[in-house]
């Protein structure tokens, strides 16, 4: 069992028991999966590090462009969180991210027009998240994005990915 994942606890005619079916953030079988939290407020992203960790995920962090882009490609994660609003520097990333990798990227973004969430999409977030946003909102899309992703052939490579198509470029 993967910590982290809880127990299905369910009422039965004989009382309360525990199911050998365990939750877990990708579903049974897997293991724990590397989060990076790419985020340029200290608090929103202490906040988020901690409810993931508390959910079962690990947690690598990056506080700015820089950071972000030697966490994504030192160590790879299993999906990037990515949100640099208030420095900038989110289609950067985002952008240099495409060129290496098809690891799952989610975009927390304070722009909400409709304009901005289709550029990010067009250049290669799998996912756009307009804030507000919940914490479990944004576990949902992650759980989502990560079944959707091809498991781990999304490790780096110098292989350029065609932000449009998700192939490699030619």
């Amino acid at each position: 069992m993967p910590r982290g994942g809880s127990a299905l606890q369910r009422e039965s005619p004989y009382g309360r028991h525990q199911s050998n079916v365990r939750l877990h953030p990708r579903g049974p079988g897997h293991g724990r999966e590397t989060i990076l939290v790419a985020e340029d407020d200290t608090n929103t992203r202490r906040a988020l590090q901690h409810y993931l960790k508390r959910s079962g995920y690990d947690v690598r962090e990056a506080a700015n462009v820089d950071e972000s882009l030697e966490a994504v490609f030192a160590q790879p994660s299993d999906l990037v969180i990515l949100d640099f609003d208030i420095g900038g520097g989110t289609a950067d990333v985002l952008t240099t991210i495409r060129r290496r990798s098809s690891v799952p990227v989610i975009v927390c973004s304070g722009r909400s027009s409709e304009r901005d969430r289709v550029a990010l999409l067009n250049l290669g977030a799998d996912d756009v998240l307009t804030k507000p946003y919940s914490f479990a909102e944004l576990e949902a899309r992650m759980r989502r994005s990560c079944v959707a992703a091809p498991p781990h052939p999304r490790r780096h490579s110098s292989t350029a990915i065609s932000s449009s198509t998700r192939a490699p470029a030619r």
